[in-house]
């Protein structure tokens, strides 16, 4: 009897609990309903950004194998290569290769500032020479990539060391030996793999550069032996003169006479 009670006061319960969850459906169901679709939509998005960006990264890594192959070609122009390097590293879908991409533009900057000629038709033709004016134009924009560089992955310590060493150079370049010496010093500081024993390198061979060069001294002529006395000069026998023919006399130049001009009468006269 009271467990017959007890399943009675149990299904009346559950009963209850039916009516209340229908009740609240039919009260709130329109906003479950809301609900539920939202939350539809936001895995439908999570989803489309993924494959997105896994697109996009894809997309990046095509066009960085791409430059690649394109900076080993030796038909490859200064101009190509800046262009495709330049959309890589403005991209955020992949920092390591955004990181590259601005140490390469930067690099191939400098270098035809170093150069200071123009690009041929292809890596192997030389250009015309650059004026200053165009040199010291890629040379600052050089310097505005590594500094780009140093901004946007200083947590990169690789890619930080080797915008640091760049600086350097440019300095190095400009004869800013002192710049130089604090840049070299900060790519040491970073601890970077292959980068630091290159920068103390350079570091070193910067100090040599800075040193005064020494001029050695010359070695003192040696002295010659001087005779304590010297011998009496040498006289040659005197040579009887030469005797000369006397000079042959002149004869007197004849004195031509003119005959006397004839005397005419004298005005008057009568003949």
């Amino acid at each position: 009897m009271k467990s017959q009670r007890r399943h009675d006061l149990k299904q009346s319960a559950l009963g209850t609990e039916l009516v209340h969850i229908r009740d609240f459906l039919k009260k709130r169901g329109n906003l479950l309903a809301w609900i539920a679709l939202a939350v539809a939509l936001i895995i439908l998005v999570v989803v489309y950004v993924r494959g997105r960006n896994q697109g996009r990264l894809n997309d990046v890594r095509i066009q960085w194998e791409h430059y690649q192959a394109q900076e080993q070609s030796p038909e490859a122009r200064f101009e190509d290569l800046v262009a495709s390097l330049k959309p890589l590293a403005q991209q955020d879908v992949d920092p390591r290769i955004a990181a590259q991409a601005t140490l390469r533009l930067a690099d191939h900057l400098l270098i035809r500032s170093v150069l200071g000629q123009s690009s041929g038709a292809d890596q192997t033709e030389v250009g015309k020479p650059l004026s200053r004016s165009e040199q010291k134009e890629l040379a600052d924009q050089a310097a505005a990539y590594y500094r780009q560089t140093l901004q946007n992955f200083s947590d990169m310590p690789m890619f930080a060391a080797r915008a640091h060493m760049g600086l350097a150079k440019l300095a190095v370049d400009r004869g800013e030996f002192d710049e130089a010496a604090k840049q070299y010093q900060a790519a040491i500081d970073l601890n970077a793999p292959a980068v630091s024993q290159v920068a103390k390198d350079s570091l070193q061979g910067l100090e040599r550069i800075k040193a005064p060069v020494k001029m050695a001294a010359s070695a003192p002529a040696p002295k010659l032996p001087v005779p304590e006395t010297l011998p009496a000069p040498q006289t040659l026998p005197a040579s009887a003169p030469a005797t000369r023919p006397a000079p042959a006399t002149t004869k007197p130049a004849a004195v031509a006479t003119k005959p006397a001009a004839a005397t005419q009468p004298a005005a008057g006269a009568k003949k």
